[in-house]
């Protein structure tokens, strides 16, 4: 076929080379199907470069046309010897409302060759992209979910995405354990994609197979540290409150049975890199976990007696280490009357030890870990300069930030961003 010159056709094919592109195909355009380059298609996609023959031709009609049944024929008339079969040879009309006969007589002629034809008119947009991931399953099980949407979103009108991401579940995509850790990172980038998180995991709940997915996060701390998470992100999109209350009863399954010992408790010497998270990080972490179950009345006293308990055992590492989860226990048990013995009791605990820099206690630091990795002394001391005792109680009260749509978005992006341990301070407190 010759050069598109409609806009709405150079469009389609440039969105079909970076459909091809995200698949990891060899895309060519104006393919030449016959040896004198007489005649060629308007899109191939070839399995990698250099290869003769297409796995996918695509050929782009303005409208429906006695002319169009030459596209089709110019491929499937050849014998093999000269131009092999491709899987599939999709077909799509630009513009024109319905299904005609010269449509229905080149399905029924070419159907048998894996031949379809796409009306865009008719918003067969989805069906075609369906397709391409269908013939792409049959060759693999690998798919990068987070390019391709967000190529389809920013790019492509009338595809559904519900539809859409149901076909990629189905086709078992998901085996390469990268659709959670998509949908995270879609979510991240586009508050649209927060439901096909949270419906793909309450889904799994329901099958209970939630259990599953405990480690499906690339990151460190979230392939360790991100099932509470991914739970508490539930807890605040669940609009059932007996629900929300399943979900924390989940996470204190996780927290208590889900190993030999409690998931976070001051089980020191297990290993450094878990005694690094215990006294740099999981004062923050259990802060942030807390936050994400504010809707369930029991969480907040149970995770503070959880970091209540890391604190009360870590003395032996010296009051400049396990200060770092004493600030963090100041906030957190500040927040509520129940926890008001535990705020006390941590006060005294920093004052008997001469008390902090103020700057501190306006806002603890997110991590300690490259602190106590490099043994940076400049922290250290600056944690004496400028020394007070612990402000009163209400110095502390109404200082997390409790607001939903920023905590979907802290903990998204701590599944996705390691970094976020170093910056998580920053959102939440206010």
């Amino acid at each position: 076929m010759s050069s598109h010159k409609l806009k709405y056709g150079k469009k389609i094919i440039s969105f079909l080379k970076k459909i091809g592109d995200v698949l990891n195909y060899h895309v060519e355009l104006e393919v030449a199907v016959e040896d004198n380059n007489s005649s060629a298609v308007d899109v191939g996609f070839f399995y990698e470069e250099n290869q003769k023959y297409p796995l996918m031709i695509f050929e782009i009609e303005s409208t429906v046309s006695n002319s169009m049944a030459a596209n089709p024929l110019k491929v499937f008339s050849q014998s093999n010897k000269y131009f092999e079969k491709p899987l599939f040879f999709f077909h799509i009309i630009l513009t024109g409302g319905k299904k005609s006969s010269k449509i229905n007589q080149l399905e029924d002629q070419y159907g048998k060759f894996n031949y379809r034809v796409y009306i865009f008119a008719l918003d067969q947009q989805t069906q075609l992209i369906k397709d391409i991931l269908s013939q792409q399953r049959r060759l693999t099980c690998n798919l990068n979910i987070v390019d391709l949407l967000l190529i389809i979103e920013n790019e492509m009108d009338n595809i559904k995405l519900d539809e859409l991401i149901v076909h990629i579940e189905k086709c078992k995509f998901e085996n390469t354990g990268s659709i959670l850790q998509s949908y995270a990172q879609l979510s991240y980038h586009n508050t649209l994609f927060y439901k096909y998180f949270f419906d793909y995991l309450k889904a799994k709940y329901h099958q209970n197979e939630i259990r599953s997915l405990e480690y499906a996060y690339n990151n460190y701390w979230a392939s360790w540290y991100g099932y509470p998470v991914q739970l508490g992100i539930m807890t605040i999109m669940e609009s059932d409150p007996n629900i929300k209350k399943d979900y924390f009863y989940e996470f204190i399954w996780w927290q208590e049975q889900s190993t030999y010992l409690k998931y976070i408790s001051p089980n020191f010497g297990l290993s450094r890199e878990y005694d690094i998270f215990l006294l740099g990080f999981s004062g923050a972490y259990l802060t942030m976990v807390s936050l994400l179950f504010h809707q369930v009345e029991v969480a907040h006293k149970y995770i503070s007696k959880v970091l209540d308990e890391i604190v009360t055992k870590s003395h032996r590492y010296g009051f400049s280490i396990f200060s770092y989860n004493a600030l963090w226990l100041l906030y957190l048990s500040a927040q509520n009357t129940n926890t008001v013995s535990i705020f006390n009791r941590t006060s005294d605990l920093i004052n008997e030890n001469g008390g902090l820099s103020k700057n501190l206690y306006k806002k603890p630091p997110s991590s300690i870990v490259s602190i106590i990795n490099e043994n940076d002394e400049t922290y250290f001391n600056d944690i004496q300069k400028d020394k007070a005792d612990v402000p009163d109680i209400v110095y502390f009260e109404n200082k997390l930030n409790l607001n939903d749509p920023d905590l979907l978005k802290i903990a998204f992006e701590f599944l996705i961003d390691y970094e976020m341990h170093n910056k998580i301070n920053d959102y939440l407190i206010i």
